[in-house]
């Protein structure tokens, strides 16, 4: 601090002396004999001029402390935002350009703990999906394995050929689905994005679902309007399909699904409502873990997947459930081209 109080007792002296410049020189130029008869007024003029370079000295020495805090506050709050710290770049004292340098290492710090932490998660994340592919994949292999010991032991035998091939089949095709969904949750996109009536993709949904819901006996309320949504056709339809066959399955003898939309700014949210057996507090929390499913048959990457196209899209997937008393799933789409929206702001 003490290059700050350097400058600000100069600032004080530079400013004080000015008026008392002033009265030497008026001292002079009027001679000493009228000066003295005018002292009263020249006393006067001078607190007059006094006030004035004092109230000029506290806003600069004001200034010179605050502006550099205010450019630090704000170039926090950009970061904060934005991820990017922008460094105060106006008028400032040494004090306050080595708080900003440690600012500055404090956030390169920060960024670089940020992706050693990212990076331990993925591995983490890597590490615990092999583990469960391998568990995934383990189980149907062994009931292939012991069919087949059962055939080889008696390959003549039709009844038990006709009996345990199905089985085999089965799991077959249980581990080409584990297959499909890892490698549609891994796979990236080409996104095409473009402007759709919301209400032309719900209804495309709901007809391919439809005899699926009169099996089910369960009723469907569509309040979608003919709102444009900014977004990928076919991802859309992914996601939108796999929330409403959530709720469908969630149902058990017969029940209801809603869809409705809240607008926003710059997006939309389609809220999928369902009478179903909804999720405890434990379970909501583990919903969209790779392979985590509270059904009887599925990989669990239907939700994962989903949240990940989501993000794709520029918008996002939250669930709201409690047990016995249904699940809303809140799916944000854009309304408008969000790269636009960015050059044009």
């Amino acid at each position: 601090m003490k290059n700050l109080a350097i400058k600000i007792l100069l600032n004080e002296f530079l400013i004080r002396m000015i008026p008392i410049s002033v009265l030497i020189v008026l001292f002079l130029q009027v001679g000493q004999a009228n000066f003295q008869d005018n002292l009263f007024f020249y006393v006067f003029f001078l607190i007059i001029i006094f006030s004035i370079f004092s109230l000029i000295s506290i806003f600069l020495n004001v200034s010179l402390v605050l502006n550099p805090i205010k450019g630090m506050v704000n170039a926090m709050s950009h970061y904060q935002l934005h991820n990017q710290y922008k460094p105060f770049s106006g008028r400032t004292f040494s004090e306050a350009e080595q708080l900003q340098a440690a600012i500055v290492n404090l956030v390169k710090t920060i960024k670089q703990q940020d992706l050693e932490l990212l990076r331990s998660k993925k591995l983490r994340a890597i590490g615990k999906m092999a583990f469960t592919v391998a568990h995934e994949i383990r189980n149907p292999l062994t009931t292939i394995r012991g069919s087949f010991q059962l055939l080889q032991a008696k390959p003549n035998d039709t009844v038990l050929f006709n009996k345990f091939a199905p089985i085999i089949v089965s799991e077959l095709d249980r581990m080409n689905g584990i297959v499909e969904d890892l490698l549609n949750y891994s796979r990236e996109h080409k996104l095409l994005l473009n402007y759709y009536k919301l209400s032309d993709i719900v209804e495309e949904i709901l007809l391919m679902q439809q005899q699926h819901f009169q099996d089910r006996n369960i009723f469907i309320k569509n309040e979608i309007s003919d709102c444009l949504v900014f977004t990928d056709r076919n991802r859309i339809i992914q996601v939108i399909l796999n929330m409403v066959r959530n709720s469908a399955d969630a149902i058990t003898d017969s029940g209801e699904i809603v869809l409705q939309e809240i607008a926003g700014t710059g997006y939309i949210t389609l809220a999928i409502k369902d009478t179903g057996v909804g999720l405890s507090k434990e379970d909501l929390e583990k919903v969209g873990t790779p392979f985590f499913t509270t059904k009887k048959s599925g990989t669990g990457l239907g939700f994962a997947t989903s949240m990940k196209i989501m993000n794709e899209l520029g918008g996002r997937l939250d669930i709201e459930s409690e047990l016995s008393k249904g699940t809303t799933v809140l799916i944000r789409i854009p309304t408008v081209n969000q790269y636009d929206e960015m050059l044009l702001g």
